[in-house]
């Protein structure tokens, strides 16, 4: 199996405790849960602050962050070989960034 810090349960858009139940989570019938795995434990975040993050997801740490549009991030990505990290923003540009 995968390592835990690459392993994620997501229902909806609620991140899910390994070690709880789902009736403690409050899963309800019919819910679509799914577990994500991560590539890495490095994760991208967009927001409206105008930046973008990378955050460590094993220790909730913020590794760095991405400065330079002109308004709200509205995506952020890392390429597939996780080298560089693509970010667009409200003000119609798009960053190519190193990871």
């Amino acid at each position: 199996g995968l390592p835990p810090w690459r392993q994620r349960l997501l229902c909806q858009t609620n991140l899910l405790r390994f070690d709880d139940t789902l009736v403690a989570a409050d899963v309800g019938d019919g819910a679509v849960v799914s577990l994500v795995a991560l590539p890495s434990p490095k994760v991208v975040t967009s927001s409206s602050d105008l930046t973008a993050k990378v955050w460590d997801s094993t220790t909730g740490e913020c590794l760095r962050t991405l400065e330079g549009h002109g308004d709200s991030v509205r995506a952020a990505c890392f390429c597939p070989d996780r080298t560089r990290i693509l970010t667009a923003s409200r003000d119609g540009t798009a960053r190519l960034w190193c990871a």
